[in-house]
């Protein structure tokens, strides 16, 4: 290097015993006393030249060092060269150099002992050190430096070599100026200043580093008592070349166009790298928690250990505040009847790869654990509010550096050195890259709502799609005793609902289909319940253009049947984060030398087929959950009476038999699938206890997948009968909470509730609950029922419902529209329709499960009366009729 002008830098206090440090590669360092004056801190990396600064000629060997050459040469490693070649003594000591460089009067070092002796690093080192000297590890004026040797050669492959005498230039290695500065890049790397990272290095006339730092926080010196731009005590001046942001060694600057999750988790990759970010934001009322209602989105394994990759605190805190699904049974059941039609299991995928399990999270938390991370490492401003990018083009500046100028909707402009549109399906990025392009109306709009309701079967499945002909239900633990749930309906695009109509519309849509989904809707206010129509927009094949590249949605919009839509846009920020740094890193920390178009290139490569693949196994799955057919004749208008002879539709049976068979590798590759990209992130490993089956063993998850009456049976809920007719509760019971229901509680085990009539039509009112002994149901209508109609219970403590028409009864009993034979009993089944004394009832029991947390002591309206003596009671309830009857009468 010759003046300081060469390369500008910017200088930062090093030197003597204010930062304590020196280097020295190989050899011998001497005694220095160099200081430096202070000077500005605005770059990365830093050096200050002061020609007087070098090191003392003065320096004698020690007599452990003359004993270290002895051993060497005895192994011939110091053997006398030719004459032409002859070692001279130098002021350096036995064959080192101090720091770098090639002072005349240095001898070469490839005759430096090769033995690791007394002061070549470790204790010795140390010791060597507190000594002060100038052996190699030795102290500098008894101010604490030392120094350390690496060797780039094996002693092996030192002994192969032919002629240890070979002089020949050696090919390849780092010129002075590259390595100046990368000693100044890794000695900024070390600051801990919470503005600006600055590295400083000291260097002689004859290019021999005297010492190096870096600025905030040295070991004790308070930061405020850091003696800036002071004068070198022994009264030479150092001069020091500045130039600020001119320093070709500095962070790559990103512009992210899109404050979503994907372009938060993108900012907060970048930051922990040491880049310089800002986010630009249109609306954030997400992150602050305000505007409508968003719902909670499901983070699968694979964008959590995305996360993990990223930041392990951030990922940490979205673990914990998730809702783990991924533990439970989960699958696809038959809308109408609510039975299971293929059942996942996303459990082993993940722990098998060391992957955290599924879980879902508020969309508003989990953009506010990710906007407050970002802002932890950049500042407050990293995230500009209420900022759109409305343009941007390509320019290089007067250094020759590609740069972009973003141009902002208030009329500012800023320059990066790229752009990253992550700005979602309407991308304004996107359209500058790509051109134009519609995006394609699914066919379905989507109603969403979250409720408060606990499922019965909430301890062993996560979440649940229900299937049907041009519509489909999803439906998902979320947490806190609530479910979330989306509708999808096919119709046109744009169309909407008056105000205060929409659940009853859903009602009219899903009102006949399995409890499952009628109780969610039933328990869902109507303010919260929201419509949207879906669209997605067909993969492209060019994700970049110069310096601007895309992200998530902006490049991949899909459907948000699998789910993985947040996950890849996830994904995409962790490997376009590792692919930039990099390069950036290659370069030598210089953008201008960041080769943009094939680092973005290689980024696109990396994700483009996993999304795309993605992309398309959620349009498939679209079409599979609307196209679902139970029983020939679905969908064929006249034709549709064949339903009723209950042949399973051809297309059902072939599609569950693809599903049983494909389902576990898809499973697979789609939550582990990205498991190289977290390799190369260098993910830390982890052990998640918490992450194990909660609610039942592996044995019992196993049955549970394979017997779907075992899954019913472990449930934590209590069975009832349930009048679905009732006159008091108008449409219909609603077995979702005590009001406005209408009738009992099967029994524990070994009890029975008896089914009959009283002598007068009508019920009693009372308080309902739980029988005991042989009880008796009374009935509507007792001129068609006898006393002792039907009997219901249940076996065993896990066992399963019972009903049986009992003989003697005066009209038949009927389950599902079939009528029993006398003394035949049958098995009740969630779902089940029941009618006593005729066909049709006036009264129409269903068999309904309530989970336990929801049990009504005593169910309120007009509801059934159980009875514990039947003789007695019924006396006594006709007493109680007659009296009010005369009562009203009287009046």
């Amino acid at each position: 290097m010759g003046s300081s002008s060469e390369l500008p830098l910017v200088a930062a206090l090093a030197g003597g015993a204010a930062l304590g440090a020196a280097l020295a590669l190989a050899g011998v360092v001497c005694s220095a006393r160099a200081t430096a004056a202070a000077a500005t801190a605005a770059a990365p990396a830093a050096a200050t030249r002061g020609d007087s600064a070098r090191p003392s000629t003065a320096c004698t060997p020690e007599p452990w060092q003359e004993e270290a050459r002895a051993a060497a040469c005895d192994d011939g490693a110091c053997d006398e060269p030719p004459p032409q070649q002859q070692q001279q003594p130098g002021p350096c000591g036995v064959g080192g150099v101090v720091g770098d460089g090639d002072p005349e009067d240095c001898a070469t070092p490839q005759h430096a002992p090769r033995r690791r002796r007394r002061g070549s690093g470790g204790a010795d080192g140390r010791a060597a050190r507190d000594q002060g000297g100038c052996g190699a590890g030795a102290g500098v004026g008894g101010e604490g430096l030392y120094a350390a040797t690496l060797s780039l050669v094996s002693p092996i492959d030192a002994k192969r070599r032919p002629d240890p005498y070979d002089t020949r230039p050696r090919q390849g290695y780092l010129q002075w100026d590259d390595y100046f500065m990368s000693v100044a890049f890794l000695s900024a790397q070390r600051s801990k200043d919470p503005n600006k990272q600055v590295g400083a290095v000291i260097v002689s006339g004859d290019n021999i580093i005297v010492s190096i730092g870096y600025n905030g926080f040295p070991r004790g010196c308070p930061d405020e008592k850091l003696p800036w731009a002071k004068k070198s005590r022994g009264g030479d001046e150092t001069s020091a070349a500045t130039g600020g942001q001119e320093s070709p060694v500095r962070p790559l600057s990103l512009c992210i166009a899109g404050g979503g999750i994907g372009g938060l988790v993108l900012a907060v990759a970048l930051l922990k790298k040491g880049c310089q970010v800002k986010v630009y934001e249109r609306d954030m009322t997400a992150i602050r928690g305000e505007g409508k209602y968003r719902g909670p989105i499901q983070i699968q394994s694979n964008a959590l250990a995305a996360l993990e990759a990223v930041d392990v605190g951030m990922a940490e805190e979205i673990l914990a505040a998730g809702c783990v699904t991924g533990d439970r049974v989960n699958g696809l059941c038959d809308g109408l009847t609510g039975d299971w039609y293929c059942k996942f299991d996303t459990f082993h995928p993940a722990v098998d790869r060391g992957l955290p399990v599924t879980r879902v999270i508020s969309r508003v938390e989990l953009q506010q654990i990710s906007a407050r991370y970002a802002i932890k490492l950049g500042g407050e401003g990293v995230i500009e509010p209420s900022s759109t990018v409305e343009s941007f083009e390509e320019f290089t500046n007067q250094r020759g550096e590609g740069r972009v100028r973003v141009s902002l909707a208030d009329g500012r402009s800023e320059d990066f050195d790229l752009l990253v549109g992550a700005d979602g399906i309407w991308s304004r990025i996107r359209k500058e890259i790509v051109g134009e392009t519609k995006a394609n109306y699914s066919g379905y709009t989507c109603y969403t709502g979250i409720s408060d309701f606990t499922p019965p079967d909430i301890e062993i499945v996560g979440y649940r799609v229900f299937l049907g002909n041009g519509q489909y239900f999803v439906s998902s633990d979320v947490g806190g005793g609530k479910m979330q749930w989306y509708a999808f309906h096919k119709e046109a695009a744009g169309g909407t609902d008056a105000d205060g109509h929409r659940k009853e519309r859903l009602l009219e849509l899903f009102g006949h289909w399995t409890d499952d989904v009628v109780d969610l809707i039933k328990a869902t206010p109507e303010d919260d319940v929201l419509r949207r129509d879906i669209f997605d927009r067909a993969p492209i094949f060019k994700w970049h253009e110069g310096r601007v590249v895309l992200l998530g949605d902006s490049a991949h919009a899909m459907q948000p049947n699998l789910g993985q839509g947040g996950c890849m846009a996830i994904e995409d920020a962790l490997t376009l984060a590792e692919y930039l740094t990099r390069a950036h890193a290659t370069a030598g920390g210089r953008p201008d030398a960041v080769d943009v178009p094939s680092t973005l290139k290689s980024y696109q490569d990396a994700r483009m087929m996993r999304a795309a693949a993605i992309h398309g196994m959620a349009g498939m799955a679209a079409v599979m959950a609307t196209t679902y057919k139970a029983y020939l004749g679905e969908g064929l208008g006249p034709l549709s009476w064949i339903q009723r002879w209950k042949l399973p539709h051809p297309g059902r049976v072939t599609g569950q038999a693809v599903l049983h068979t494909t389902m576990p590798a898809v499973l697979a590759w789609v939550l582990g699938g990205n498991i190289g990209a977290l390799d190369d992130a260098a993910r830390p490993g982890a052990c998640r206890i918490n992450d194990g089956l909660k609610f039942f063993n592996e044995s019992e998850f196993e049955r549970f997948m394979r017997d779907n009456d075992a899954l019913i049976r472990a449930t934590h809920s209590r069975w009832m009968l349930l009048a679905e007719r009732a006159p008091a509760a108008g449409t219909g019971a609603d077995a979702t909470s005590c009001s406005d229901a209408k009738g009992v509680y099967l029994t524990a085990e070994g009890e029975a509730i008896v089914c009959g009539a009283a002598a007068a039509a009508g019920a009693a009112a009372g308080g309902a609950g739980e029988g005991e002994g042989a009880s008796l149901l009374v009935v509507e209508d007792g001129a068609v029922t006898s006393a002792r109609h039907a009997r219901a219970w249940r076996e065993g403590p896990l066992g399963d419902h019972f009903l049986q028409h009992l003989a003697g009864a005066e009209s038949g009993t009927w389950v599902n529209g079939r009528r029993l034979r006398e003394s035949e009993t049958v098995r009740l089944l969630p779902g089940d329709l029941v009618e006593f004394g005729r066909s049709p009832s006036p009264e129409v029991f269903k068999v309904k499960m309530q989970h336990e947390s929801l049990f009504c002591s005593a169910l309120s309206g007009a509801e059934y009366h159980i009875i514990p003596a039947a003789g007695a009671a019924i006396q006594e309830l006709r007493e109680r009729e007659e009296a009010e009857r005369a009562e009203l009468a009287r009046r």
